[in-house]
């Protein structure tokens, strides 16, 4: 009876050190890939149950298993001896928040050795789980993510098998870390300085597809502290920021103001198309509407007049998400569940200093030509 045991306990062994070099050889998928079920090992080990689950136990014991929900993943990198690979997640490049953000985090990750792929969801929640997978089957040990649908593709984050920080939004159900602007303050600010400026007009312009929008709330909570009200009529959502429709929409909201316009923009490029428009119809900026954006990108002190605009340290941001997930990898830590905010400060420029120098949002000509494509 003790020889049969022991035999069982050989055979367990030998069963777990050929399922470790199928594993480091790749043939059973990526790092993340699903490990097969406690009762589909025993079938196809042809061991018992009581065996299988002893071998999946030793495999998680020693590396190559990591529980995440109801299933084991393989955690094996068959780059273990490499580069450490992450993914970085951005919702389009070709926004220079995004750009600077991925500067910032590929010199972190040049000075730490590790390596980076970065991929855009391009404003698509499908595009965004696509390229989680993506990663996934890549074999990165962590993930960097800026979520464009938080509601919709909140599951998907939660069933990732890495470690992975999000950068500037957070789940709506669940905590998970992420470093990010306090976006209410932030606004809260602009509506202030509105204020302060004698503007009793407000409007909120931002991109469509937003499942929550805190700028909108701290903006509206600030007006609403001060006894101003920011009327539903006056919030306009743009689909694309150069279609026919939403130019209309917002010729419509700066000729029927009844006075001095204060707008508020989600970020720096819709300020910019306000500023655009505003020349188009021969609205004075500042004195006939004041225009604030949010990110202070170097385009908000070219353009004329330069652009008030909220500020927070993107190479901050970058730092310290990147070194969240270092930590997280080395831990073999999935979520602490700990939001970090990066404190916003408003500079305050021409675009809203009514008083100053007139402008006719007459911006630099070179910028001007990109941004009108």
């Amino acid at each position: 009876m003790v020889l049969a045991v022991s035999a069982h306990g050989l055979k367990g062994k030998r069963i777990k050190e050929e399922l470790e070099q199928e594993i480091v050889s790749g043939a059973m998928g990526p790092s993340g890939t699903a490990f097969m079920t406690t009762r589909e090992l025993a079938v196809a080990k042809d061991v018992s149950l009581k065996t299988a689950h002893r071998i999946v136990g030793m495999l998680r014991d020693s590396g190559f298993l990591e529980l995440s929900g109801k299933r084991h993943h393989i955690r094996y990198s068959v780059r273990r001896n490499e580069k450490t690979l992450i993914g970085l997640l951005v919702t389009c490049l070709e926004n220079p928040f995004f750009s600077s953000l991925s500067r910032n985090i590929e010199d972190a990750a040049r000075a730490m050795n590790t390596e980076l792929i970065i991929a855009a969801s391009n404003y698509s929640a499908e595009g965004e789980r696509e390229k989680l997978d993506m990663f996934c089957r890549r074999g990165v040990s962590g993930i960097l993510a800026c979520p464009w649908s938080v509601d919709e593709n909140e599951s998907a984050y939660l069933n990732l098998s890495v470690p992975y920080v999000l950068i500037g939004r957070r789940l709506k159900n669940k905590k998970a870390d992420s470093v990010l602007v306090n976006d209410q303050m932030a606004a809260q600010k602009v509506a202030a300085h509105f204020i302060e400026c004698g503007l009793r007009d407000f409007a909120y312009v931002g991109p469509s597809g937003l499942s929550r929008d805190e700028r909108l709330l701290g903006f509206r909570n600030g007006l609403a502290n001060e006894g101003m009200e920011l009327r539903q009529e006056n919030i306009l959502y743009l689909e694309n920021m150069s279609s026919r429709r939403d130019l209309e929409s917002i010729a419509k909201l700066l000729n029927n103001r009844k006075k001095r316009l204060a707008v508020f923009c989600f970020h720096d490029l819709l300020a910019v198309r306000m500023l655009n428009a505003c020349n188009k119809l021969g609205i004075k900026v500042p004195d006939d509407a004041a225009i604030a954006g949010f990110d202070n990108l170097p385009t908000a002190s070219e353009v004329y007049p330069a652009l008030t605009s909220i500020s927070y340290p993107i190479k901050d941001m970058a730092r310290i998400a990147f070194e969240t997930l270092e930590s997280k990898i080395a831990s073999k830590e999935t979520s602490t569940g700990i939001a970090r905010y990066l404190e916003p400060e408003l500079i305050v420029r021409e675009s809203t200093m009514a008083g100053g120098k007139n402008g006719s949002a007459v911006f630099a000509q070179d910028y001007a030509m990109f941004y009108a494509s």
